[in-house]
């Protein structure tokens, strides 16, 4: 089986990018931002926002600092440029919270040889996105508390209302992974890695 590729920085994200933040609250890129907004090393892009929460907003790609990982809110048609842009910043792992892919007729083969050709983490696409060492970067609730669980799933609905119960019963999360489509990472990939971390 594949190697998944850069355990440390997918548990441990350094330097991350929110790309398709949102001023508009009913929005995914909202619950995004404002998931992550106090984050010094979380920078948001959207090219029509100067700032957002108070943080400014990068309006390109080309303008970030180097990142490691990237969570990705954007069109399906824009997907495959921006993980190439995303790629010259030294991106190794990128969530895919874009729904309408292999569950709406489209294709993403292309999600697949992109991790490979270029050697990094796709998760996703049609996910909730992820938390782990103590950073929301999903859209779900904010209130998390951290613990020993890990919790993997492939239906974002059951991670969001998983979240929001373990809020209400004070139940805490070491990693939560919401794989969507598993373009890329799968479960096994997941388990396999996170004890070998």
């Amino acid at each position: 089986s594949k190697k998944i590729k850069y355990i440390p920085e997918l548990f441990s994200p350094g330097k991350i990018a929110i790309i398709g933040v949102s001023e508009h609250e009913e929005k995914i890129g909202y619950a995004l931002a404002k998931n992550t907004f106090e984050n010094p090393d979380v920078y948001f892009v959207n090219p029509h926002l100067k700032d957002l929460l108070n943080k400014k907003v990068f309006n390109n790609i080309e303008e970030l600092p180097l990142v490691d990982t990237a969570v990705l809110a954007i069109p399906p048609s824009t997907i495959k440029e921006t993980i190439d842009k995303l790629i010259t910043k030294k991106v190794k792992n990128i969530i895919i919270i874009t729904a309408g892919f292999k569950e709406a007729g489209r294709d993403e083969n292309f999600l697949k040889e992109l991790a490979e050709t270029s050697c990094i983490n796709i998760i996703g696409p049609n996910c909730i996105g992820v938390y782990v060492n103590g950073m929301n970067l999903t859209f779900g609730t904010n209130d998390i508390l951290s613990g020993e669980a890990n919790f993997f799933s492939q239906s974002g609905a059951i991670v969001a209302e998983l979240m929001d119960k373990a809020a209400l019963k004070k139940m805490g999360f070491e990693n939560i992974i919401s794989v969507g489509n598993m373009a890329d990472v799968d479960f096994a990939d997941r388990i396999n890695s996170y004890q070998g971390n």
